[in-house]
């Protein structure tokens, strides 16, 4: 999981920039302090129009881009016990990869600790609809739960594609997700068919063997990793006529990785390749 919280909730600078989501009015509860070690629930508060109850956010927290002046509580993998309870914070929203020997002792300090962990693309809007009762916006938790849902739903109704595909988390090595995981649920979702198996790892080595032995028709690139590397070592491993058949595709940064409010942008890219008419990426 420690690969996990430095692919998936690290700040990317390449890509095309996304539009912002939205954020809720704000209505402020003074009373409720919160702090956030995750990017993806950091954007969910302020888009449920909570920003003003946050009091300590994790250096990955960098959208939307007021969240960056919010004050540091130390990383992801690794939130500062001293620096949380100085917030006298009353709420922590936590997840898979946070260091949970802080999570316990925040818990003997009387802080309630909210883990946030989405496992399934289904699964989001009920994540939403937590975090929203939580700090108190219900109402407006259950439209963004729906509005996730109804796109979720559009995209499953245009997903006929049944490719196989490879997404590639990291080069070197090469790691990938297995359908057990968020992001690897997401592309199911959409109809695209895993060429790496299930297995005690959710997020594994992908060796050159699989790659040769069950070459992807669809390479689903994080921007950690550029086109033209992995079509390099494409061609060395299938030679130049085989790759050339593999479509690579380079994902806008963030939107795959976090799952957010923002995830409504990736449903909505891979709805728009599953249309009719759709040509491969370059």
């Amino acid at each position: 999981m420690l690969f996990l919280a430095c692919v998936t909730f690290r700040a990317h600078s390449a890509g095309a920039a996304a539009p912002a989501t939205p954020v809720a009015p704000l209505v402020a509860s003074p009373s409720l302090r919160v702090v956030s070690f995750a990017p993806h629930v950091t954007e969910m508060l302020f888009a449920l129009g909570a920003q003003a109850n946050l009091v300590g956010v994790t250096e990955q927290c960098d959208f939307p881009p007021a969240a960056k002046a919010l004050p540091r509580v130390g990383t992801y993998v690794q939130p500062n016990l001293e620096s949380v309870l100085s917030t006298r914070a009353k709420l922590a929203f936590a997840t898979e990869g946070n260091n949970r020997d802080t999570l316990e002792r925040l818990r003997a300090r009387g802080v309630e600790v909210v883990e946030v962990n989405p496992r399934t693309a289904s699964a989001l809007g009920a994540t939403v609809r937590t975090v929203a009762e939580k700090v108190h916006r219900a109402r407006e938790g259950e439209a963004l739960a729906r509005s996730l849902d109804a796109q979720l739903a559009a995209l499953r109704e245009t997903s006929p594609l049944k490719k196989s595909f490879l997404l590639v988390l990291q080069a070197s090595p090469l790691i990938s997700a297995t359908e057990d995981t968020w992001i690897g649920d997401l592309f199911r979702e959409a109809g695209y068919r895993n060429i790496v198996p299930r297995s005690r790892m959710n997020y594994p080595v992908v060796s050159d063997e699989l790659l040769v032995n069950t070459p992807p028709e669809v390479v689903f690139l994080t921007s950690s990793v550029t086109p033209r590397a992995m079509r390099t070592r494409l061609e060395v491993l299938l030679g130049p006529k085989r790759a050339s058949q593999v479509d690579i595709v380079a994902l806008p940064a963030d939107v795959f990785e976090r799952p957010g409010p923002r995830v409504r942008e990736a449903f909505a890219f891979l709805r728009a390749r599953s249309l009719p008419g759709r040509k491969a990426a370059p």
